[in-house]
């Protein structure tokens, strides 16, 4: 099949580009705020609020605290992503981010995955695969440093760059036995995350609640959702979960045209 590229941002026409990662985060989150329970407090920050004392107001209106996380309004694979744990980190983001950017409560739960949706237009859409992100971690043996547990470890050893460099104030700290240490925050391939296939992990109401708010959305017709789940349970009660980022960016249509199956087909 032949794939134009402006052909990718006729698919979602909630989203000015078709969801892609130069659209705003912020804009395509926005289309899902009418389910609170369920959506990831969210703020954007551009020009007219990039000051301490507008922020915090606008932390305190939205009752988001410390830590919470930033991370550009428009970018791709997790960069400018940040964990923002007091006001010294805030305002070095500040001065770091010289671009609009997003707030968002961090959301501590265990369990994050990416879920992605296909809807033919004037159809009820479906989850087409899910993804199980799992943030890696090394296990202290009571003698070793985090930088040789990570050298130690099978897979651990093969990102060690990036782990090296986003704990590198603990690399010499020695873990206690049976301790564990994650080595990433964030679910994303340039953070170090590992993804796996978890398309029967999420059933029962939590995937028929995901439909609907999918489905909810007029003119958002393909795209991914990250999510992270509370517990085992709230990946099948349709309870405890929060959507962190929603885009129809064109990795997507990558995933879709390398299983040989065409959107762009579908629609004739």
């Amino acid at each position: 099949y032949k794939l134009f590229p402006n052909a990718i941002s006729y698919v979602n026409p909630c989203f000015p580009f078709g969801g892609m990662s130069f659209d705003s985060k912020f804009k395509m989150i926005n289309k899902f705020f009418h389910y609170p329970e369920f959506t990831t407090k969210t703020i954007l920050i551009n020009q007219e609020n990039r000051d301490l004392e507008k922020i915090y107001k606008l932390l305190n209106e939205m009752e988001i605290n410390f830590p919470f996380v930033a991370k550009p309004d428009k970018a791709h694979r997790g960069n400018g992503f940040k964990i923002i744990r007091n006001e010294i980190e805030l305002q070095t983001y500040l001065e770091i981010c010289n671009r609009d950017f997003l707030i968002q409560e961090y959301i501590n739960y265990p369990y994050e995955y990416g879920i992605f949706y296909v809807r033919i237009p004037g159809e009820f859409g479906e989850i087409q695969s899910i993804t199980r992100k799992v943030l890696p971690e090394v296990i202290g043996d009571g003698k070793s440093t985090l930088s040789e547990l990570i050298f130690k470890d099978k897979r651990a050893k093969y990102l060690a760059e990036v782990y090296l460099n986003k704990n590198v104030e603990r690399l010499q700290f020695i873990l206690s036995k049976d301790d564990k240490f994650r080595l990433c925050n964030a679910g994303n391939h340039c953070q170090g995350a590992i993804f796996e296939d978890g398309f029967e992990d999420i059933q029962n109401e939590t995937r028929r609640k995901l439909k609907e708010i999918c489905s909810s959305i007029k003119g958002f017709d393909f795209g991914r959702m990250d999510i992270k789940f509370k517990d085992l349970d709230s990946l099948k009660n349709g309870k405890n979960f929060k959507i962190l980022e929603v885009n129809g960016s064109e990795a997507e249509m990558t995933h879709i045209y390398d299983r040989r199956y065409s959107l762009l087909e579908a629609y004739h």
